[in-house]
């Protein structure tokens, strides 16, 4: 008799396990799976200019009455905008927080003070050239970027503000006006203006 209570008991049992894991199985959480292709894009980079002073952008000149609070300036690079030669691909901006700092007594022209103080911007970093593998195309960027400036005393050399003097090297030079914005605008010019003609080479890496 206790063998054939106890049957039934263990089947009762087993009937009742098994219903419980499948009521269990079947309120899980079913995940979908997508059977989505993600299709990445074949690139290659060339390096075309690393580590090179790329472009300038003057900012602003401040006299002796200066804001001492910070400023964010930014320099943006626009597309198809040449930069040493090259169409930049797309639109690219850089930002630096400056202290715009007026004429100190220590920045003096020879034995005249100066009387204004020119900043400009100096962008730094590589060209790369991306290419699309399966299109073909290519385009530049600029990478590993930073941004710099260039802190200028001067002062106006005659009443009728035609010409500028300012200290290359330590030695007192006078260029016009003209030259001496194209210089804060174009890093090329900036080089042969503001620095030794012999160290540009090394400044930037070209050859």
């Amino acid at each position: 008799m206790r063998r054939l209570q106890r049957g039934p008991a263990m089947l009762f049992l087993t009937i009742l396990m098994v219903s419980v894991f499948l009521t269990g199985y079947y309120h899980l959480p079913k995940t979908t799976v997508k059977n989505h292709q993600v299709e990445k894009k074949s690139l290659s980079y060339e390096v075309l200019k690393e580590d090179v002073d790329l472009a300038a952008h003057y900012y602003k000149s401040v006299g002796k009455k200066s804001d001492s609070s910070y400023k964010r300036a930014t320099f943006t690079i626009k597309k198809n905008e040449k930069v040493l030669g090259y169409n930049i691909g797309k639109t690219q901006s850089f930002s630096k927080y400056l202290k715009l700092v007026g004429p100190k007594s220590k920045d003096m022209i020879g034995k005249v003070e100066a009387t204004k103080v020119a900043y400009t911007l100096v962008l730094s970093g590589d060209l790369v050239q991306v290419t699309d593998n399966k299109t073909n195309q290519s385009y530049t960027l600029i990478d590993n970027a930073r941004l710099a400036y260039r802190r200028v005393p001067y002062y106006m050399t005659d009443e009728t503000n035609s010409e500028v003097t300012y200290l290359r090297n330590g030695v007192k030079k006078t260029v016009s006006i003209a030259v001496f914005k194209d210089a804060l605008e174009d890093i090329n010019i900036s080089k042969n203006v503001f620095e030794r003609t012999e160290s540009t080479s090394e400044n930037t890496g070209q050859e």
